[in-house]
């Protein structure tokens, strides 16, 4: 065995050992996380395809290691890390620096902490950053959505960092791989044990999410499978007939759980977080074990034209996914239609082979050599083309990111702001309602919002139901002060087909009020904006009451849909004679800057006066 391996491989050359299966499997994974963001109501588990990355990650990276000790005796930490960084930094660095030229001309607001976005990602803490920031719903307001995803290549870069210094310390391997399997299996079921434990379901998930110790074990099962079958010794063993029938059950039970996971498995979900993930983990593994196998079943359906195809190229997919859907989304109306969700793809897979010949290919097949060589015969012409191009573009990008603005400060206010905000509305629910209000208070208040004190008597006796998002939830001070007599239910977040709901439970609740306050439709369901059907049901839950509503103006922000709602607003007015709509749209328009906050959807102090001001004017 020895003797044969030594004449397969020759020193630093190690990655031309090509398990052709594993291009099936990145494919797989790489189709399920991108329907998961383009038709998340349909492939509800499709996140699940980074697990799947983790999975062939540890086993790969942990077989090539044990292949090098195998013939060499050793382990090259220079090369491999020299091999993982032509590998990986090419692209994510093209890609970082192209969506920041993007991001300069046509969508600026979204610079925000481009500066550390890029340095977390190049120097492998993206994860960490990211949930040190906060992942709640208004970090990504003001954070970098097209690079969220960036957060999985930081848990591998922190995994390629730490493997191999760990292989090269445990000399000799081969006594000690049963060992060191039954290590890594206890490891990773902690790591899983630990995501169980730190889940809430009243919790955003994303600390569970991003962090490398609950994510661990997904790469660690498939490194420790990698030291008891790896791919160089059983690769050249035989099955019969009845042991290739048992195992190809096998994988057709475990691809079943793969699939029916990424479709059924919701990405908040109790079930993921208590041992969802983990058996998806276990399948995956089961599968690429069974994949290594040339003469099984799995190996030959994994291995054709596509799938080799779009596996290779999987790398470049995943990365320039999500910055090519929130870039379109932002600029098309209905970006999710079936025509608009082709042309993505199709724009997808073009940007993606065109930086993989220009960029992925070239910098991996590079040796330092080659560096010499052109110094010393002269750049050709064509190569010396790309540089004039790349190099400006590069040092302009980088320029861009540096001096990117930050609103990390302004981020955490909000969050702190919201988080108080919202417990002050849970204690108001049990409160006694009272419509007094001093003559001094009155005075205030009317001078504040520029009103006759009679608006803010008639406000603060009014008995209103506020329902609403986190609009309401930022100014819920000022709703309680003015609105004293009146109901609030506002939430981050909230989705539009849950407002009639919420619409009902209040009318039943409160049967005194005589009129509703509604502001919703900032947020989607499953990236579906609200529906005219919806302000229907609101309005016919209200019956004979009268409706105040809220329209929207989210130009400058992430969002796209101001003005398909606005125009539904005002088709229902034309049904419903007691539906009034509050034009705030009119009046902050191209006022941004002196109304909004820097996420552009969320008033400031000063528009929260004109916001106001709008109902206590409508009321009278």
């Amino acid at each position: 065995m020895q003797t044969e391996l030594k004449k397969r491989v020759k020193k630093g050359n190690l990655e031309k050992r090509y398990i052709s299966g594993f291009d099936g499997l990145r494919t797989i994974g790489v189709l399920g996380v991108v329907f998961y963001h383009l038709f998340p109501s349909i492939f509800k588990g499709g996140f699940l395809g980074v697990v799947l990355f983790f999975v062939i990650s540890g086993y790969l990276i942990t077989d090539l290691m044990l292949f090098e000790y195998e013939t060499t005796k050793t382990i090259d930490l220079k090369s491999f890390y020299i091999r993982r960084f032509k590998r990986l930094y090419p692209l994510m660095i093209t890609v970082l620096l192209l969506c920041a030229v993007y991001m300069f001309f046509f969508q600026s607001n979204m610079l925000n902490q481009m500066r550390m976005v890029t340095i977390s990602t190049l120097f492998g803490f993206n994860n960490w950053w990211q949930i040190a920031k906060g992942g709640s719903y208004f970090a990504k307001l003001l954070a970098q959505a097209p690079f969220t995803h960036f957060y999985s290549l930081a848990i591998e870069a922190q995994f390629y960092l730490v493997l191999p210094l760990f292989i090269s310390l445990i000399k000799p391997i081969r006594q000690k791989r049963i060992k060191i399997f039954k290590g890594f299996i206890v490891v990773s079921f902690l790591s899983a044990l630990l995501m169980a434990v730190l889940y809430r379901s009243d919790q955003d998930p994303t600390r569970i999410y991003y962090g490398t110790d609950t994510r661990l074990f997904s790469i660690l099962i498939g490194s420790a499978v990698a030291f008891i079958l790896p791919s160089y010794r059983i690769t050249h063993l035989r099955f019969s007939d009845k042991g290739k029938s048992i195992v190809n059950i096998i994988a057709v039970v475990s691809a079943i759980i793969m699939a029916v996971s990424l479709l059924f498995m919701a990405d908040q979900s109790l079930v993921v977080y208590r041992g969802g993930m983990l058996l998806f983990t276990l399948a995956s593994i089961v599968v690429v074990a069974i994949s290594v196998f040339p003469q099984l079943s799995l190996n030959r359906i994994l291995t054709n034209p596509i799938f080799a195809y779009l596996g290779t190229r999987s790398y470049g997919i995943y990365l320039w996914q999500i910055p090519l859907f929130t870039y379109y989304e932002q600029k098309i109306a209905n970006a999710h239609s079936l025509i608009h969700v082709l042309i993505q793809l199709i724009l997808l897979l073009l940007i993606t082979e065109l930086t993989y010949r220009s960029v992925e290919v070239p910098f991996r097949r590079m040796k330092w050599t080659d560096i010499k060589e052109m110094k010393e015969s002269g750049v050709p012409v064509f190569k010396m083309i790309s540089l004039i191009v790349a190099v400006p573009i590069a040092i302009a990008s980088s320029i861009i990111i540096l001096m990117s603005p930050d609103y990390s400060d302004v981020q955490n206010q909000m969050a702190q702001q919201v988080s108080k905000n919202q417990q002050q509305l849970e204690q108001a629910k049990n409160r006694t309602k009272s419509s007094t209000l001093s003559s001094a208070e009155v005075s205030k208040l009317a001078k504040t919002y520029g009103v006759d004190k009679s608006l803010i008597i008639n406000a603060s006796e009014s008995k209103l139901g506020f329902v609403g998002d986190s609009m309401f939830v930022f100014e819920s001070e000022q709703l309680t002060e003015l609105y004293c007599s009146s109901y609030i239910e506002a939430a981050v977040g909230l989705d539009p087909q849950a407002v009639p709901g919420v619409v009902e439970q209040i009318v039943k609740d409160h049967p005194d009020i005589t009129a509703l306050v509604i502001s919703a439709g900032i947020n989607t369901d499953n990236y579906v904006p609200m529906k005219i059907e919806e302000i229907e049901s609101v309005m016919e839950a209200a019956g004979d009451r009268e409706v105040y509503w809220y329209n929207l103006n989210l130009t400058k922000s992430q969002f796209t849909w101001t003005d398909k709602i606005n125009e539904e607003l005002k088709e229902c007015k034309k049904k419903y004679s007691n539906l009034h709509i509050l034009d705030w749209y009119s009046t902050t328009i191209d006022k941004e800057k002196q109304y909004l906050l820097q996420d552009g959807t969320h008033a400031n102090e000063k528009g929260f006066i004109e916001y106001n001001k709008l109902l206590l004017k409508k009321l009278k």
